[in-house]
């Protein structure tokens, strides 16, 4: 309180100009402040916005790639399922095909059967 009563005799005592002088300094300092502060606000905000602009063609590149593996993957579904179908009809081949090999075997050992048998009878 006794601080507040010599800072306030002090300042009555000053005459009117030496008044607005100090408060003049006192708002220049403040302004000065006030600009610095604004000059980093506007520097991070450049900086954001620089970071976002990268970080959306970044998005864009891997939205692009990931298309490009979605098709990537259909492409090679539809190809196996190609293949698959293309497997399942030449095994069914193969197991007639087999099938027709076994009967003409049974059919030609029953046929040298007969003929051992009736050679030998």
């Amino acid at each position: 309180m006794i601080q507040l009563q010599i800072k306030f005799d002090a300042l009555s005592k000053m005459d009117s100009k030496q008044l607005a002088i100090t408060t003049a300094e006192k708002d220049k300092a403040q302004m000065r402040s006030l600009q610095q502060r604004l000059e980093q606000l506007v520097a991070v905000h450049r900086q954001l916005l620089r970071k976002f602009a990268s970080l959306e063609l970044e998005t864009v590149e891997l939205k692009k790639k990931t298309q490009l593996r979605d098709e990537r993957i259909r492409q090679l579904e539809g190809n196996s399922r190609g293949l698959i179908g293309n497997i399942r009809q030449q095994a069914e081949r193969h197991v007639a095909e087999l099938t027709n090999l076994r009967e003409q075997i049974q059919v030609n050992r029953a046929s040298e059967v007969i003929e051992y048998l009736t050679a030998h009878e």
